[in-house]
């Protein structure tokens, strides 16, 4: 079975702009645990972590499984 790799798009909250964003990953892959990855919009200059979303999102759908 393939899989396909589906585009990505990624917009930034503060400024709407889709075309100036960076990213960089901060320190060391660890087994078990999240990259640490910093998006960047070069518009704006708003900073975005990516764990904090992942962790969010994570935390939600645990809550919404519990009934």
């Amino acid at each position: 079975m393939s899989i396909a790799n589906p585009r990505l798009h990624i917009i930034c909250g503060i400024c709407g702009c889709n075309n100036e964003l960076i990213y960089e990953i901060v320190g060391r892959e660890v087994p078990g645990k999240h990259l640490n990855v910093h998006i960047r919009c070069r518009n704006c200059d708003s900073l975005t972590e990516l764990r904090e979303v992942m962790e969010a999102k994570i935390q939600y759908s645990k809550k919404e499984n519990v009934k």
